[in-house]
């Protein structure tokens, strides 16, 4: 029952009714109290909402447990790139990044840990190494949030018109995808001769599905 709790709260959240998908996610950690990826999704939400106090608690309770999860397993790379992207979203930038390079020496060709990569780099101002991370829009060039992150990169290196290009294509995808991105700390700042026209939105990505 609480993966299906979990993922209801994915769709109420997907629809931006985030007061139910809260609702959702805490009965899903009631069932199961060390379901990580509850913890991220509540958090997603509380981000959404502007509780960044709850929003920091949920993503450091889910670290915890996907620590453990990497202790009981210490091949499992998923639970090491989940914990890379939390605490990338909270800020701890040289521990996400330790955690993504281990995540991707367990499974070098994983694009979502290169993802998670590009993201930390993005944050660390490694702008360089984000685009070139940016490995899972060659998969899928329709992914909001690493067009978005990729196009930050490009702007901040100066080159507007590309950075520009992806930033729109993103926000056609997912009109909230700047609002999404600027709760995770990284505020797209326009240079003033030539702004685009302002829209706004994990990892990112969509809410993470329980795992079974």
């Amino acid at each position: 029952m609480a993966p299906a709790y979990n993922n209801r709260g994915n769709a109420y959240s997907k629809k931006g009714d985030f007061d139910r998908a809260i609702e959702d996610y805490t009965k899903a950690i009631g069932l199961d109290p060390k379901l990580a990826a509850a913890y991220n999704n509540r958090g997603e939400a509380y981000g959404a909402k502007g509780d960044r106090d709850r929003a920091s608690k949920d993503y450091e309770q889910a670290i915890d447990f996907h620590s453990q999860a990497i202790q009981r397993d210490a091949k499992s790379a998923p639970s090491w790139n989940s914990r890379c992207w939390d605490r990338a979203i909270i800020g701890q930038l040289q521990e996400a990044l330790s955690d993504c390079n281990q995540s991707l020496d367990l499974q070098p060709n994983d694009a979502d840990a290169r993802d998670s990569r590009a993201f930390v780099y993005l944050k660390m101002a490694k702008l360089e190494d984000a685009i070139a991370d940016n490995i899972a829009l060659r998969l899928n060039p329709s992914l909001a949030a690493s067009l978005y992150g990729r196009g930050v990169a490009k702007l901040k290196k100066g080159d507007k018109d590309s950075g520009n290009s992806d930033i729109e294509l993103a926000k056609r995808i997912e009109r909230d995808i700047a609002d999404r991105f600027q709760r995770y700390g990284i505020e797209l700042k326009q240079p003033s001769q030539s702004p685009p026209r302002t829209q706004t939105s994990r990892l990112h990505r969509s809410p993470r599905e329980a795992v079974r």
